[in-house]
């Protein structure tokens, strides 16, 4: 896993993550950074494979069941794998369902930075996660 904020590298000890009800918010006193958060696409799938195969299955009957709609019934209630072809889908997906347990190990007390949005994310060699932070 990489980090960089404002394209300054950075350790993971420096960073953690807003898994409260405020993810998204920004106040006025605070200092904003971009952030970009790198990470192989084996350890993307190895670490959400599980949990998304467990709620696109639970999505997919509460779909079924109340003739719903859902992002995963847009791509065809399709493998983690293959979603990483529909990155908005793929944003859609993560930030909703992912993002608590993928961020989880970067919780830490002593950080510099929050990591308090998803912007993008892109799909290359890497997964690319980009948002937006606020120093403490």
């Amino acid at each position: 896993m990489k980090i960089s904020i404002d394209n300054k590298k950075i350790s993971t000890q420096q960073i953690t993550f807003n898994s409260g009800l405020n993810f998204n918010r920004f106040f006025d006193n605070l200092k904003i950074n971009n952030y970009e958060l790198q990470v192989s696409k084996s350890y993307f799938l190895e670490k959400l494979t599980v949990l998304y195969t467990t709620t696109r299955n639970e999505i997919k009957t509460d779909d079924e069941l109340n003739n719903d709609s859902s992002d995963f019934k847009e791509v065809n209630y399709c493998s983690l794998l293959e979603l990483l072809k529909y990155p908005n889908y793929l944003k859609e997906i993560f930030e909703t369902y992912l993002k608590d347990v993928f961020f989880k190990e970067l919780i830490n007390t002593k950080a510099e930075y929050v990591i308090n949005s998803i912007d993008t994310i892109e799909v290359s060699e890497t997964i690319i996660i980009k948002g937006k932070t606020f120093k403490i």
